[in-house]
């Protein structure tokens, strides 16, 4: 993952400004220049539509390039 070390820095410094949050899914853009901050999650679903979808190696992206077309 490119600039894995700097979305680590990014992630430790925002999971300390509400430390008294103890579990958080990080949305994290990697852009050319380096990583963004999208949110975080109290309740990150793992089983979430963005998951991959296996079989046609695809994920879910037939069901976004609807959108983005």
């Amino acid at each position: 993952v490119p600039y894995w070390q700097e979305i680590r820095e990014m992630i430790d410094k925002a999971s300390r400004v509400v430390p008294t949050v103890g579990f958080v899914g990080w949305d994290v853009a990697v852009m050319e220049d380096g990583p963004v901050l999208i949110e975080g999650n109290t309740y990150p679903a793992s089983n979430n539509i963005q998951l991959p979808y296996v079989p046609d190696h695809e994920g879910m992206k037939h069901v976004f390039d609807r959108f983005f077309k």
